[in-house]
């Protein structure tokens, strides 16, 4: 086993740029790992969004462009730290608490599961996509320097279409930093992915669950197959997507209102840079945190409003205009027409019985898909907390939609189903950890209920 110790070096400082970078435009001083992980992302998914717009101003040199931003952002973050010192912390401090025997169980079984995927992540080579789509793209970025909307020619399909920029982005610098590419020295980035995934999913369970349970939701998180092993660990981009969707949930859970929270806007609209699915989970978000905002009749204020819906739309508008500029259609789903719609309707019984499957495999998921549908029900009788439903639907109805593209697949179904759905499911895992051990404290204790 090669750890490749300079490599993963390297992943954390390029981690830290991303970091400074997320400070800077959240105008805010992080001191806890957590606040760390909120502005890595943030400045992540501004920083891949920002590459397509420098591919059209600057063909060729995009990519050195968003370094020396980066740069530029690292160190005018020092210079106001360290001498207008203006800015705010972001958190009071907590005081100390001595962990409970259960505490140190699920903590231990978090890092033992987080050890096990750091080896296999250093000895799995690329899986399929992790290759042929995120890689494989990393290296054109890295030595054609931008985005292109023909990246390869001849008959590189999935060279053309027009997957989000994150994952490769990160490779390509990376590979910057180490002063060449080299497809085995990539994979240690991902530890990076790994550990926000994990420290979001116990900052989103920790309002509710308290530390125990969060603790619980994490290790229960970790343990899961298709999280700590198999195409997390091949290179894929759908844990990257569950530390976004898992650093979403943990805003939300925050506790600041809406209106006011500075984070959550520029984290829902960093879900369209990792995969062609953040589109609609943005969506997703946008919708609910409306309608749960209309529902508690809190007073909408039209600058408030726009504030928080700018950032998700810029990104959006980003992405549909990458999109268009590649203008590559995607063979693997039939266009929503009358005809695709009459075969999608034949094909409903099918979809929901395959999915099911998937859903309910014990040797995947566990229980973890029963018990969350279950903690729904329980959740929506009992009523602990609006935050909670509000997750609790906005989990639904990515389920909801990720089931429903499975219509309209130009594979045949079950094969289709038996190898995406699992994938798109473990974006989701974290909110439904966190939502199925959330509810289960709000039942059992009063000291766990979530902030209303």
């Amino acid at each position: 086993m090669n750890p490749r110790i300079p490599e993963t070096a390297l992943s954390f400082l390029l981690a830290a740029a991303f970091a400074l970078a997320g400070d800077l435009l959240l105008a805010k001083r992080s001191s806890k790992l957590r606040e760390w992980i909120e502005s890595l992302l943030v400045g992540a998914g501004v920083s891949a969004a920002a590459l397509f717009p420098l591919s059209l101003a600057f063909p060729g040199y995009a990519l050195g462009a968003l370094a020396l931003l980066l740069a530029a952002a690292a160190v005018t973050w020092i210079f106001v730290r360290y001498r207008a010192r203006g800015l705010p912390k972001a958190g009071a401090p907590r005081p100390r608490v001595r962990p409970d025997p259960s505490s140190i169980v699920f903590f231990t079984i978090t890092l033992l599961a987080g050890l096990a995927f750091a080896v296999l992540n250093w000895r799995y080579v690329y899986l399929w996509d992790g290759f042929q789509i995120w890689a494989a793209k990393a290296q054109l970025l890295f030595y054609q320097g931008d985005l292109k909307a023909n990246l390869a020619s001849g008959d590189y399909l999935n060279l053309k279409l027009a997957y989000p920029a994150l994952v490769p982005m990160f490779e390509a610098l990376l590979s910057k930093l180490r002063g060449g590419f080299d497809f085995n020295s990539l994979k240690p980035l991902f530890a990076v992915f790994y550990l926000s995934m994990v420290v979001a999913t116990y900052e989103a369970a920790r309002p509710a669950a308290g530390r125990t349970g969060a603790l619980a939701a994490t290790a229960l998180l970790c343990l899961l197959p298709p999280v700590s092993t198999a195409a997390s660990a091949g290179g894929y981009a759908d844990m990257p997507m569950a530390a976004y969707a898992a650093a979403v949930a943990a805003s939300f859970f925050a506790g600041d209102s809406l209106q006011g929270n500075r984070s959550l806007p520029w984290l829902i609209g960093g879900l369209t840079t990792v995969k062609s699915e953040g589109t609609i989970l943005a969506a997703i978000c946008c919708i609910v945190a409306g309608a749960a905002a209309l529902g508690r009749r809190e007073p909408l204020k039209a600058r408030a409003a726009a504030a928080f819906l700018a950032p998700p739309a810029v990104f959006v508008l980003l992405r549909i205009g990458y999109v268009r500029w590649v203008n590559s259609g995607d063979p693997t789903y039939a266009s929503v027409n009358a005809w695709s719609i009459r075969r999608g309707v034949t094909r409903i019984p099918e979809v929901l019985r395959l999915a099911a499957e998937q859903l309910f495999d014990w040797k995947t998921w566990g229980l973890l898909w029963a018990a969350f549908f279950a903690a729904v029900i329980l959740l929506f009788l009992s009523r602990p907390g609006w935050r909670l439903r509000t997750a609790a639907v906005a989990t639904l109805l990515g389920l909801a939609s990720y089931t429903t593209v499975f219509l309209f697949t130009n594979w045949p179904v079950r094969l289709q189903i038996e190898q995406a759905y699992p994938r798109l499911l473990l974006q989701l895992a974290p909110a439904a950890a966190v939502i199925l051990v959330s509810t289960f404290a709000a039942m059992t204790t009063t000291r766990g209920r979530p902030q209303e």
